[in-house]
């Protein structure tokens, strides 16, 4: 029998995004009572008198609810990788981790050491983008001086070149750090922490700010209530914070994974390299631009474009031979930025230059009620009092006691990859047989779909037991077992968010088989009840699929190429913050190709499906 599901996700392509994503690559509310406070740094929970199995894990399972389970289990997902990160944007959780000794490091800037915090990136491409600046010509020149990505400040629309760090004789040296040792004192912001922006991408960072800044008696030292500006008010306290407490430094994403470490000076980095990078029109041979300013002569419409009926035949040959440069430097400029994409998408994966230890996350999450949407939940919001974030602060304080030890951790992301790698495939073309777009009779709907079901369910299934709960008991029991110690109560939310996944999925399963598979085995067609208990079957089975799926918001089911991208492209995700492809913010109403506005949620979502993305993208 020929099947033809849906083109959108065939099974083939669905078995093979899971393996090249996790192997061969390696609107309701919900509110529970917090599981906090955490335990006293270095202080383990008393192991149960019977280790926990099939019989009695659920006695251990904390008070949280599968929508908070799914929150908990999708941070644990998305941590550290950078397209998840991007579908995941909102700030919820801290993590504790350390940077192994020799880690490499990267900063383009003056040629000095800094001598407080800086951001440093674990990506060359991502530090050589961000200070190698390329000159711009020509008639789109006075267009390109705004930040990366960005319109140009209307302060510079029609005078000469603003003086800013970007500009090579300020950001030209390239310096290449390393560890001198283990940095094991860091915390990792999840989500798209690096965002600059306020719709909830750097809400962890707000938050232990303004604690730190009424805390310790602090005000806006910065004087700049922009995005930059904000970030480094937040760099300024956490470190001052920090530093009693022996905090290293935070970890965040923007495109790629960045450090800001908070002191330079105290032994933890040396210099490796420190090189004076040539200017890139230095190296083409190419003059330095003109000056195309009001005040030299140019006439400069307010938008800053250029007037052409009213240049000189000096000028136009000027901007006819600039054109002709900036095609050039155009070229090389783009392939800069692709460099770039290409390091960050490297990281969809992971960024192994971080090691998180999961016993001490401190996370909002089934601490206040939170939006279902990944892109409209928020850790700030109305109904996260003072005191909760008091609690928050309090909870990373005591988190920070001792060096974290991932040695000791369970890897919980991995157990959650081997969930995914497991079920995902299963659900997605479950859910794809039971609304294909095929001329498929109900019987034979049935048939397909318990072909996913059958095998998995009689694994679990013993002759000797009639009660098929034991069954489902040890189905889940299987995929919810840490292989190690539960220790802290950061391990036991994480652990009961799991379980509460795990059981969701299997219950699902074993509920659609149940009701589909006695209708394969009897003559349906013999009359018309029957016909209409397979229907019924077929609908509950639908719907339950879907409303499961809606709950676990798994980004890989969801967001993916509809092509296999060529050698020479990316599966792209959009970034939150500065990229090379075009910057918007969340609350742009503009439409892109990457996103669009959702009237409903008020910002910006991530378009379905992502778009392969080659180096010609980013000079149109």
């Amino acid at each position: 029998m020929a099947l033809t599901l849906r083109k959108k996700v065939p099974a083939v392509f669905v078995s093979c995004l899971f393996f090249l994503l996790f192997v061969a690559l390696p609107f309701s509310f919900q509110r529970f009572p917090s599981i906090y406070p955490l335990k006293v740094r270095g202080h383990k929970i008393k192991p149960a008198a019977d280790p926990i199995n099939a019989t009695n894990y659920h006695q251990y399972i904390r008070n949280i609810d599968l929508a908070n389970s799914s929150f908990v289990f999708n941070s644990i997902f998305a941590a550290l990788r950078q397209s998840a990160s991007d579908l995941f944007p909102a700030g919820l959780t801290y993590f504790g981790g350390i940077v192994p000794k020799g880690t490499l490091l990267y900063r383009t800037g003056k040629n000095e050491i800094p001598k407080s915090y800086e951001w440093l990136a674990f990506d060359s491409e991502f530090s050589y983008s961000f200070g190698i600046r390329y000159p711009s010509y020509g008639r789109n020149s006075s267009r390109h001086w705004g930040p990366l990505g960005g319109p140009p400040p209307k302060e510079h629309l029609s005078k000469g070149p603003p003086k800013r760090r970007h500009m090579m004789e300020d950001t030209n040296q390239f310096f290449t750090f390393r560890t001198t040792r283990d940095l094991d004192r860091i915390i990792y912001f999840d989500g798209a922490s690096a965002a600059k922006s306020e719709t909830g991408e750097m809400d962890t960072q707000k938050l232990l700010s303004d604690v730190i800044g009424d805390k310790l008696n602090l005000t806006n030292s910065t004087g700049d209530d922009s995005g930059v500006g904000l970030e480094r008010l937040y760099a300024e306290r956490i470190c001052q914070w920090g530093k009693p407490l022996g905090l290293d430094g935070y970890v965040r994403v923007e495109v790629g994974f960045e450090l800001v470490l908070c002191d330079f000076l105290d032994g933890s980095v040396e210099v490796v390299s420190n090189i004076s990078v040539k200017a890139p029109n230095e190296a083409l041979g190419i003059a330095p631009p003109a000056n195309k300013s009001s005040e030299a002569g140019w006439p400069i419409a307010p938008d800053g474009s250029f007037l052409e009926d009213q240049l000189t035949p000096e000028q136009k040959a000027v901007l006819d031979k600039e054109d002709e440069w900036q095609h050039l430097i155009k070229k090389y400029s783009s392939m800069q930025g692709f460099d770039w994409l290409l390091a960050g998408a490297r990281h969809d994966t992971g960024e192994p230059k971080v090691v998180l230890d999961y016993r001490y996350m401190v996370t909002g999450i089934n601490r206040t009620e939170m939006k279902t949407s990944p892109f409209q939940r928020r850790l700030l919001n109305e109904r996260l009092t003072y005191d909760d974030q008091l609690q928050i602060v309090d909870e990373l304080e005591r988190s920070l006691s001792k060096p974290f030890d991932p040695s000791q951790s369970v890897e919980w992301k991995l157990h959650i990859e081997e969930i995914m790698t497991k079920f995902g495939p299963m659900l997605k073309m479950i859910q794809n047989i039971l609304t294909a777009e095929a001329d498929l009779t109900e019987k034979e709907m049935a048939v397909e779909v318990t072909r996913y079901t059958f095998n998995f369910i009689l694994r679990f299934t013993d002759s000797a037991d009639s009660d098929i709960n034991t069954g489902k008991r040890d189905a889940i029991f299987q995929y919810i077992q840490s292989g190690r110690p539960l220790q802290t109560e950061s391990d036991y939310l994480i652990w009961s968010s799991i379980a509460n996944i795990v059981t969701a999925v299997v219950d699902t399963l074993y509920s659609i088989h149940q009701q589909l598979l006695p209708q394969v085995v009897s003559p349906v067609g013999e009359n018309v009840y029957r016909r209409e208990a397979l229907h019924q079957a077929l609908n509950q089975s639908r719907a339950e699929i879907t409303k499961l799926l809606d709950t676990l918001q798994w980004a890989p089911l969801t967001y993916q190429c509809d092509r296999k991208c060529e050698w020479d492209e990316i599966c792209y995700t959009p970034s939150w913050g500065p990229s090379p492809l075009p910057w918007i913010s969340p609350t742009s109403k503009t439409n892109t190709s990457f996103t669009y506005f959702d009237a409903n949620l008020g910002r910006q979502v991530v378009r379905e499906p992502l778009q392969c993305v080659k180096v010609d993208h980013i000079t149109k």
